[in-house]
């Protein structure tokens, strides 16, 4: 089976319609990790910056992972902004904590407009997750933290 993960219920259900029955769309339904509510949460050694441990919502991410583990090829399909690769690379990374990576592969696809035909092609032109953007909006999630929202 093939996954398609999204940030919106009702853009899952939009493109659900686009696609054959080989296809399961879900949503996150916006983040689903992030630093700890108490304390800093970030490992600053080195000069180096981390996070010691992610909250995690499994309310809101467990379906989605149960879906990943009945499929063998998932689009990261998350909007084309910097949170929206945030949102891509948590998925990917918490496979990766799970140990849910072997025999599956991840695509990063993105698309500007939900309409049958930019989607359609989008699922044929996937891509690497793009660093810069996960850093940046990391960036911006340590800054929050540091100086306040």
């Amino acid at each position: 089976m093939k996954l398609v993960i999204v940030e919106s219920p009702s853009k899952a259900k939009t493109l659900k319609n686009y696609l054959d029955n080989d296809y399961e769309v879900i949503a996150t339904v916006g983040h689903f990790r992030d630093l700890p509510e108490k304390g800093i949460g970030i490992d600053e050694t080195n000069n180096h910056f981390s996070v010691k441990e992610w909250a995690l919502e499994s309310d809101k991410i467990d379906p989605v992972i149960k879906q990943i583990k009945k499929s063998d090829t998932i689009f990261l399909a998350t909007d084309p902004d910097r949170e929206g690769e945030l949102i891509a690379w948590h998925v990917y990374e918490l496979c990766k904590e799970q140990n849910l990576l072997s025999n599956r592969n991840f695509q990063r696809i993105e698309f500007n407009q939900v309409n049958k035909e930019t989607f359609m092609d989008a699922l044929t032109k996937p891509r690497q997750i793009n660093e810069c953007l996960v850093n940046a909006a990391l960036a911006r999630r340590f800054l929050d933290r540091f100086f306040g929202y």
